[in-house]
């Protein structure tokens, strides 16, 4: 009778256990990393309430396709070599030239105009690429800029008449100090980023504005995906491509703006 029993709920029981582990799982959440140097506001301290707009957009982006960000601070330089091997899956704020075999999102995530900024009361200001004759630039390594600007670091680079050339995750501060010291004539900068930097240490009253290089295309700033894998990137950089206009459309991207002061870069232009 026992072995009866035990047939009968062995048959009763057994059926539905099969068909539950054939039920398909939940999809479990992908994750991607994404690195970069501090460069805030576009990306900011990875703890801190606002990470940075560039953060806020990519990492709502990818929420919607169920997609995790997980973001660190890295020194540019080797941000751009460890994610080229494919230690991190992309970096963030990055001109087409700064890592040209990357794979890139057809649209934009964010825009920098570079400033000139020299010591408060230095009459210096920038108007051609000629005017740089016997001034020291304080610049920052593996950035690019315009390509004037680009090729004339190339031309200069190991001029410390005309260049110096700070690397790491202090570089910006670093550039400043020797500013401030009078070790440089004039630092060229992100103007957002330089204005975050000087109110964040109260040194706005120390620094001034000097020019602007000339807005071209590489002006534009992407989240950059890694080349080791390319159909892998190119599945990332699609979903990019396609979620910041519907968030520029739907009112979204202009919310993560507004709360670090920015607006948007296609009603600049």
């Amino acid at each position: 009778m026992l072995r009866i029993t035990l047939l009968f709920i062995s048959l009763f029981i057994f059926p539905f256990a099969s068909y539950s582990q054939d039920k398909p799982e939940s999809k479990q959440q992908e994750t991607i990393t994404i690195v970069a140097d501090t460069w805030c506001p576009f990306n900011c301290t990875p703890t801190s309430p606002h990470p940075g707009f560039m953060i806020d957009l990519v990492t709502s982006a990818f929420a919607k396709h169920n997609i995790k960000v997980e973001y660190s601070i890295v020194p540019w330089t080797r941000a751009i070599e460890e994610t080229r091997k494919g230690l991190h899956t992309a970096i963030i704020g990055a001109a087409v030239d700064d890592a040209p075999d990357f794979i890139f999102p057809n649209v934009a995530e964010g825009f920098v105009k570079n400033h000139f900024f020299v010591k408060k009361g230095n009459p210096w200001r920038y108007t051609t690429i000629d005017s740089l004759k016997g001034v020291v630039l304080g610049l920052i390594a593996d950035y690019s800029y315009t390509e004037e600007m680009d090729n004339y670091i190339k031309k200069y680079k190991l001029d410390p008449q005309r260049i110096e050339m700070m690397s790491g995750d202090k570089a910006l501060a670093i550039n400043v100090s020797k500013l401030l010291r009078g070790k440089i004539g004039a630092v060229v900068e992100s103007k957002y980023v330089m204005t975050y930097y000087l109110s964040q240490n109260g040194l706005q009253d120390q620094v001034e504005n000097a020019g602007a290089l000339t807005i071209t295309d590489k002006n534009k700033l992407y989240v950059a995906f890694s080349p080791k894998n390319k159909k892998l990137a190119q599945k990332y950089a699609d979903i990019i491509s396609e979620e910041i206009p519907k968030m520029r459309a739907s009112g979204e991207l202009a919310k993560i703006l507004d709360i670090y002061g920015i607006i948007d870069w296609e009603q600049q232009q």
